[in-house]
Formats: C-alpha cells, sequence, structure tokens
C-alpha cells in the first residue's frame, strides 16, 4: 500500500509540474480542465494497473507423452509470532491513515449537512435549467450541482442577474462533480500535499470557465467592475463554487488576457511521454540491487549458487531461450563427453551402464542430479552424478484434453476436493528455511511429481515417484519442497491416478511453490546520510543482517548495550549484506547505531532466546 501511495505522488507531481510550468497561463480553460481531471486520474488507475500488466509464469518444459496437470501456485511465508499493534510499525501507520480519512470524512459530511440545512429551511423556485434557493442565512452566493444558494440580502443586489447567470454557467459544466471528485481523493490520500495544488487550479479553471461565459453576453469592462465593485460578504460553505473568491485579480487579468495561440495546444502532449515512462518503471522491481523489467517475451531468471557455508558468492541470468538451448545441447549423442564417464546413467527409470542406441529426437525428459540428491536417490552409486533419461517410448502420448477425470489425492471424490486437500497439506508443512529467510532468499520453486499408473494395484506405498525440481531459487528451498512431497506420498499412501477411457494413465503435476518474504516484519529500514541502511530480522536471535542499498561508502554500524558499551561493530567498503553475529549475546534490548561522518542513527533492537 505505500508503495502505491509513493507512485500515485509521483505521477501527480510529475504532470502537476508540466501543468504550472507550461500550461496554466494559457487561455484554453476548459482543456486546463481537463488535463488536471486527467492528471489525477492517471495518478491512481496507472499504478493499479501496471501490475495487471506484468507476466509473472515462468515457461517450463515437461516431459513429453505426458498428461500435465498444473496446480495454483502456493505461497509460502515465514511463521511469525503476532505483536502488538503498538509495537509495529506498520500497524502505527495504519491507524495513523485511517484516523486521518475519519477525520476528512467527518468534515466532508458536515459540509453536506451544511447544504441541506440550508436548503431546507429556504424557499425553493424551480427555473427551468436551474432551481433558486433563497435563503436565510449570511452567506455567499453559491451553486451546488443544480441548485444556486443565495440569501434574501443578495436579491436586493442590482447586480443579481449577472452573479445567477455566473453560476448557472458553473452549473451547467458540472464543476459540482469535479469537486466531490477532488473531495474524496483528498479523503483518501489526505497525507498528499500536492492535491492542495491541484485543487487550487482546478477551481481557478472553473472560474475562469464561468467568468468567459459571461464575457460572452456582459461587456468586460462591466463585468470587471461588478467583480471589483463587490467583497465577499458572508461566510464561506465547503463543497462549492462561491462568487466571490480570491482569485478576483486573476479572473480579470486572464478575462483580458490575449487568447493563445491554436499551436500552444501541443503542449498538452508533454504529458504523454511522462506518463509513458512512469508506466515502464513501475513495471520493474529490483532484486538484490538488479532492476529487472518484466516483460512477456524474455523473462529474466536469477539463478543463485551458493557454497557449503551458505553465501551468495555468484548472480547469472538466463533468457528463456538461453535455457532451451542448454537443454536442447545436451538431448544429444554428445552427452558423454559434456560429462565425467563414472556418471550413473538411468535411462526409463532403469541404470544402463553407459547410454547407447538413444535417438535424440526420442527423448522426452533429461534430469541431472548432483550430490546429495544423487546419492539420497540411488545411494554410494550416484556419488559422482547421475543422469535420467525419459525416452517417448516410456509413457503413452496422453495430451490434457484427451483425459476424462485428472488425479486425485488419496480419499478424495472430485478434482476440486483433492487440490483443496493438496494445497493445505502443503501449506501446513513447508516451512520456509532459515538459511533462506537469513539471505533473504525469495522466489518460486517449480517442482513436479510423478503419479504413476502402472503400479497402483500392487504399491502399498502410493504411486508418486521421480520428484524433481524444475525450477530452483536455492538448495535449502528446493530441499524443503521435495522432503514435503515425499512426506505425503509416505504418509498419505496412494493416489488416485488419471483415467481415460476407462484405464488408469500416468500423470505428472507441476506445482509452483513461492517463498515470499514480508519485508514489513523481516526488514527495517534507517536513514543515515541519505543512505537506507536495512537490517533484519527484529527480534533476533543468533544474527542481525545489515545491508546498505547502495555502497556502503564510509558506514559504520554499531551494536552497543543500554549502557552505551560497543558489544559488536562492523565497517564495510563494499557491497551487499553483512552479518553481525550475536549468539553470544546475552538476551535484552541493545541500540543499534549507524553513523557515516558526523550523521548517526539509532534504533532500538531486541535479541531473544
Amino acid at each position: 500500500m505505500i508503495t502505491y501511495f509513493i507512485q500515485v505522488s509521483l505521477i501527480w507531481i510529475a504532470l502537476y509540474v508540466v501543468y504550472a510550468t507550461l500550461l496554466h497561463k494559457e487561455t484554453f480553460f476548459n482543456a486546463n480542465r481537463l488535463y488536471l481531471l486527467l492528471s489525477l486520474g492517471s495518478g491512481v488507475l496507472v499504478p493499479a494497473i501496471v501490475p495487471l500488466l506484468s507476466f509473472d509464469s515462468q515457461t517450463v518444459a515437461v516431459p513429453l507423452g505426458t498428461y500435465i496437470a498444473t496446480m495454483n501456485e502456493i505461497i509460502i511465508q515465514p511463521e511469525v509470532t503476532a505483536k502488538p499493534w503498538y509495537e509495529s510499525p506498520s500497524q502505527l501507520m495504519l491507524g495513523l491513515y485511517l484516523m486521518g480519512i475519519f477525520i476528512l470524512a467527518v468534515k466532508f459530511i458536515s459540509g453536506l449537512a451544511y447544504i441541506w440545512h440550508i436548503y431546507r429551511k429556504s424557499t425553493i423556485e424551480p427555473k427551468g435549467s436551474y432551481t433558486l434557493v433563497t435563503t436565510l442565512g449570511n452567506h455567499q452566493p453559491f451553486s451546488f450541482f443544480g441548485y444556486v444558494f443565495v440569501t434574501k440580502k443578495n436579491l436586493t443586489n442590482p447586480n443579481i442577474d449577472e452573479i445567477i447567470k455566473h453560476e448557472i454557467i458553473h452549473i451547467r459544466e458540472g464543476h459540482s462533480i469535479d469537486i466531490m471528485c477532488l473531495e474524496v481523493l483528498q479523503i483518501l490520500f489526505w497525507f498528499n500535499p500536492i492535491l492542495i495544488l491541484y485543487k487550487r487550479s482546478l477551481r481557478a479553471a472553473h472560474e475562469y470557465m464561468a467568468d468567459q461565459g459571461m464575457i460572452q453576453t456582459c461587456a468586460k469592462d462591466t463585468y470587471s467592475l461588478l467583480l471589483l465593485g463587490y467583497t465577499s460578504s458572508g461566510d464561506d460553505v465547503a463543497l462549492v463554487n462561491p462568487f466571490f473568491n480570491s482569485l478576483i485579480k486573476k479572473r480579470i487579468q486572464m478575462m483580458y488576457a490575449k487568447k493563445s495561440d491554436t499551436s500552444a495546444k501541443i503542449k498538452y502532449f508533454a504529458a504523454l511521454p511522462i506518463v509513458t515512462f512512469l508506466t515502464i518503471a513501475l513495471a520493474t522491481h529490483e532484486v538484490n540491487g538488479q532492476t529487472i523489467t518484466q516483460t512477456i517475451e524474455d523473462k529474466l531468471t536469477k539463478i543463485v549458487t551458493r557454497t557449503a557455508t551458505d553465501t551468495i558468492v555468484d548472480v547469472d541470468y538466463q533468457t528463456k531461450e538461453e535455457r532451451l538451448k542448454i537443454v536442447q545441447n545436451t538431448a544429444t549423442d554428445t552427452i558423454k563427453e559434456e560429462l565425467p564417464q563414472d556418471v550413473l546413467f538411468v535411462v526409463d527409470d532403469k541404470i544402463v551402464g553407459q547410454v547407447q542406441n538413444i535417438k535424440p529426437d526420442n527423448i522426452s525428459t533429461i534430469n541431472v542430479l548432483k550430490g546429495d540428491q544423487a546419492t539420497t536417490k540411488y545411494g554410494v552409486k550416484g556419488k559422482n552424478g547421475v543422469v535420467e533419461i525419459t525416452t517417448k517410448t516410456a509413457v503413452p502420448i496422453i495430451s490434457m484434453a484427451e483425459a476424462d477425470t485428472q488425479p486425485r489425492f488419496p480419499g478424495c471424490k472430485s478434482a476440486e476436493e483433492s487440490q483443496t486437500k493438496l494445497m493445505t497439506f502443503l501449506g501446513n508443512n513447508i516451512k520456509y528455511p532459515a538459511s533462506a529467510r537469513k539471505y533473504g532468499v525469495e522466489g518460486k520453486v517449480i517442482v513436479s511429481f510423478v503419479i504413476s499408473a502402472d503400479d497402483f494395484e500392487v504399491n502399498p506405498k502410493g504411486s508418486i515417484k521421480d520428484i524433481k525440481i524444475l525450477h530452483g531459487i536455492s538448495p535449502d528451498c528446493d530441499a524443503e519442497v521435495i522432503r514435503v512431497i515425499e512426506k505425503m506420498r509416505d504418509e498419505h499412501g496412494q493416489w488416485i491416478p488419471a483415467i481415460k477411457d476407462g484405464e488408469f494413465v500416468t500423470t505428472q503435476f507441476t506445482l509452483p511453490v513461492r517463498f515470499k518474504l514480508d519485508p514489513s516484519i523481516d526488514a527495517r529500514t534507517i536513514k543515515v546520510d541519505n543512505l537506507d541502511v536495512t537490517f533484519y530480522p527484529s527480534p533476533a536471535t543468533d544474527f542481525i543482517m545489515v545491508g546498505v542499498k547502495e555502497k556502503w561508502n564510509g558506514v559504520k554500524i554499531e551494536l552497543r548495550d543500554l549502557n552505551g558499551k560497543i558489544v559488536k561493530f562492523i565497517q564495510h567498503s563494499g557491497t551487499g549484506l553483512q552479518e553481525i553475529n550475536t549468539s553470544d549475546l546475552p538476551a535484552g534490548e541493545y541500540i543499534l547505531v549507524a553513523s557515516k561522518d558526523k550523521a548517526s542513527t539509532t534504533e532500538k533492537i531486541l535479541i531473544v532466546r
């Protein structure tokens, strides 16, 4: 929500700068009004629409000859202990925001109630295109939608006809609708001062339009003397267009101003590149300092290589086309040349000495297992790596449309019940790995597993097999997903395979699992010398991760106890996250001090055991 408010503000400010510098002196008053309204609408709508245009799916190669059941994405977030609202900055900000909305909403309703109050006690006279409301109060003449409000005292004014004509123009042009829309925006975005400028400019455009209409039937000099000869008398009424206001001097100047040349209308198009640029900018997101634009044609996948100490050492990006090329190159008769000769080869679930007599065109999928993943599945035989090859002749080719029923979770009678139970099981059992949370690793793990129809009648443990990661984000997250799929296989037994033409058929599930951190819970940001210093988690246990958005550039981090004694210290010259080891510190409150040169910022942090 905060991001949305910031994006709205950026668009409003950029478009108002164009208006203030290029357009406000032009005599295209109706066009100025339309520009201001469209600017406000663009600010609200563009940040809301852009995320809907972003493409957030993965194109993954799946085995041919297999019925594919792709499940809805399941989102895994860290488990957190609920904090009292007063200890949560996000809750405090939400409370403050709602309080501002409440106060302004009361003010808005009060303004409407006042207009209704004086209306009820007034004399009502329908006049065709408008309704004249003669009141007993003491206020300026004003219009509100189809009503012109004047006092009995106003009726004695010799220029009352001109005043009413002025208000009729406001009614005809629908200016009250503009004011109501702006009032609602001010309630929702009460903290944004740019709306004050929009409100002033829009009211000015309204008056200029009404004055321009008046001088079509009334001499400029006469109308100018009318504006100058009478001062504001009576109370101001909110939510309306009063005849007398502080714009009289500017209104007279605009009446006598030279009409803008038609060619000046090209200035309005200056807003188009600004809106286009901001739309593109809002369609990007930042990952570990790398800005990535989301496009359908070239979705980038981040591959993180990690060392045994779980430290990020390299970041690589591969496009969809590059990944496909790698797979195609591997699926050839040169596979033996690219891998060590003592690698274990498994063809259609059977261990073979070497790959022989397999034509590349007959290969459905190739899966490479390394390290613990290989030895867990194949024991010591897989210590040097395993290459699993599935041929197209291993399973029948069945399309999605050809299957009569989908495979189902054990005990389920329908596909809908099966999906609900599967999602519930995964959501209750997949845990966010501590190391992944520590280093801010998040993203989508795509796992597949086969529900075999071959051994459905004889396999007492269930028919789930061939569990593999099609797209991973880190070894610990990938392993956690595999662990839970294996747990589901061991604890719940046999799935009911898919059925086609009355017979069981082999099925492969493709399941996306998104690991997502909540920045409002896992990270806090403080500023020092215009630099953003982020740290998490809070409360902390055995570590605190600290990072600077850009280069550290001399930023020093101190962790002090409540007596002011420095217990931990970091000064870094590069980029990236730095760890403060707190495992040897007693539980309690500490002060995190971020400093650069003579500037410093402090933040209280809690260490728990």
